[in-house]
């Protein structure tokens, strides 16, 4: 704890890496919406592996049909963009995601059959892109195979700004270093995580 951390014993010490993450579930206010049909499951079994517990879905034949997200960034820089979903049998394999960001957008396929090793959900990396701060990014679902027997599932995104490591020049006399430290410190405010202050090696 910081009572003991040392200079000498910091090898020794584990933690999580700072970050600055914006998650964005299903039905939050402000930054969802939708065009078309999109009702939520009410299988309490299967909802329950979903982000928060609940999520929306298409599954019909009409084309066109999209979900939207649209993520609050707090500062600039290059985010790691997640999706979250519920797999299962009856889901597209190449559901269409688009993510659109500072300077551009980028089309993704994403298999929603596929389950990954704890058999839960799963958040699926699309990719990193650029983000400025603000409202201006924006992640869209489209309704895929717009299939009466498929379903497209519209759970949650996530984007995350690592820490990284910053060198100091050896000429270099004094200069200002920054971290996205963000998420730790609302893990403090939400009681979910001990606040041990934050260590720099």
């Amino acid at each position: 704890d910081e009572t003991t951390a040392t200079w000498n014993n910091a090898n020794g010490i584990t933690g999580e890496l700072g970050s600055n993450t914006e998650i964005v579930d299903d039905g939050d206010a402000g930054k969802t919406a939708m065009n078309g049909e999109w009702p939520y499951s009410t299988n309490a079994t299967v909802a329950a592996n979903a982000y928060n517990k609940d999520y929306p879905y298409n599954k019909n034949t009409v084309a066109g049909e999209t979900y939207a997200w649209t993520p609050r960034v707090t500062e600039d820089g290059t985010y790691r963009v997640d999706v979250h979903y519920v797999p299962a049998s009856d889901r597209a394999t190449n559901a269409p995601y688009t993510v659109n960001y500072q300077g551009g957008s980028t089309a993704y396929a994403v298999d929603q059959t596929a389950t990954d090793a704890d058999g839960g959900g799963v958040w699926k990396t699309l990719g990193s892109h650029p983000f400025a701060a603000g409202t201006a990014g924006k992640i869209t679902l489209g309704d895929g195979p717009a299939s009466a027997s498929t379903a497209v599932i519209a759970d949650a995104v996530r984007l995350t700004k690592d820490a990284t490591q910053v060198v100091k020049p050896a000429d270099e006399g004094s200069r200002w270093h920054s971290f996205p430290v963000r998420g730790i410190v609302q893990g403090w405010l939400n009681g979910a995580d001990a606040n041990h202050g934050f260590v720099l090696a």
